[in-house]
């Protein structure tokens, strides 16, 4: 899917959501993937990122939470999303809800989402939704618990071009219910680029030295004003009294 950006206040929208409900195939870490491509056309760097990821256990059982790897690649970089939510050395098998998340990831959010159920306890059948930020854990899908280290969060794309193609890749590793991807969406603020940047700089630089001049020019009448009024007073004292 080629992508074009459409600009809120909140910085460019790029909206790569299936036409159709992908099925991530249950037990099987090969998994599938969703690709959009932004446009060469679209300039500038990452310098914030989010992403809106919608997903939908799949009825009458309903997927299983725990089961989930998600991560997104782009520009050689990677974000894990979602390494096995839940999944802790108490609890190998990872939180046991239906898949359902509404959920806008954000490294700037309050709360990891890989233990999403410390914050909520037992999810409503809705399932889950708010911001929270990304799980971020590289280690193995099969032994990753809370404690590991979260080195792959959003900022992983901070810096690179906006533009080329994103995928989001997805995996159901372990038998117990099937998950859909219904919707992906990427909210970016960019960086513009040193060009782009050029004729909006030069015109604060043009506005600053016409602020100067006028400063300038004010300062000096002032000068001047004081300097007749010394001269005058000198040629015309007030009469004592």
């Amino acid at each position: 899917m080629l992508c074009l950006p459409v600009g809120t206040a909140y910085g460019q929208v790029f909206d790569f959501s299936p036409v159709q409900p992908l099925n991530i195939p249950d037990s099987n870490e090969s998994g599938t993937f969703s690709q959009g491509t932004i446009a060469s056309s679209v300039p500038g760097t990452v310098g914030q990122i989010t992403i809106d990821l919608n997903l939908k256990g799949v009825t009458p059982a309903g997927g299983f939470t725990g089961d989930l790897y998600i991560a997104l690649y782009h520009g050689g970089k990677a974000s894990v999303l979602l390494n096995r939510p839940g999944r802790d050395g108490t609890n190998p098998f990872g939180y046991d809800d239906t898949g359902d998340l509404h959920v806008t990831l954000d490294d700037s959010a309050l709360h990891d989402i890989h233990v999403y159920q410390n914050v909520t306890g037992a999810l409503p059948p809705a399932g889950l939704t708010g911001r929270w930020q990304p799980d971020g854990r590289t280690a193995n899908l099969n032994s990753v618990i809370s404690a590991d280290a979260r080195t792959a969060t959003l900022n992983q794309f901070v810096g690179t071009p906006i533009q080329g193609d994103w995928v989001l890749f997805m995996a159901d590793v372990s038998g117990g219910g099937t998950t859909q991807l219904t919707g992906w969406t990427l909210h970016i603020v960019a960086v513009p680029e040193p060009k782009a940047m050029a004729p909006g700089l030069a015109g604060l630089l043009a506005l600053w030295a016409f602020s100067r001049r006028i400063r300038s020019g004010s300062q000096t009448r002032a000068v001047t004003a004081r300097r007749c009024q010394t001269s005058a007073n000198s040629e015309h004292p007030l009469p004592a009294e």
